[in-house]
């Protein structure tokens, strides 16, 4: 994966515009909320192997089990959030990851040559 230098400068807004808001712009979800169009300012995304889907101005609530947990987002131009470890089965990866970028459209996971070679082996 090779990103550009200006890739969070805040002119890119993903692939399906739900990048975060600004005090002077709100985002595409938070308009749909303050016009009135949906109930929250929150949006969902499901993936399974019979369906996916996105739900704007909630949750729903019959697609999971369990609970859910909220994360704060650690930037003003994409979806990043603090990790405390990261692990696979039963497994640590020993990475000096302190945040992960959750993006839609993205389809891999960025780590480091020795994080690479420690999840491989």
């Amino acid at each position: 994966m090779i990103e550009s230098a200006d890739f969070g400068d805040g002119g890119l807004d993903g692939i399906l515009g739900l990048a975060p808001g600004s005090e002077s712009l709100p985002s595409y979800v938070e308009a749909l909320y303050n016009n009135g169009s949906i109930t929250s300012a929150a949006i969902s995304f499901g993936f399974d192997t019979s369906s996916n889907y996105v739900y704007f101005g909630d949750i729903d609530n019959s697609t999971y089990a369990g609970d859910i947990h909220y994360f704060e987002n650690q930037s003003p131009y994409n979806w990043t959030v603090s990790i405390g470890k990261i692990s696979y089965g039963n497994s640590d990866i020993n990475s000096d990851a302190e945040s992960a970028l959750l993006a839609t459209a993205m389809e891999g996971i960025s780590l480091t040559a020795f994080d690479y070679e420690f999840f491989y082996s």
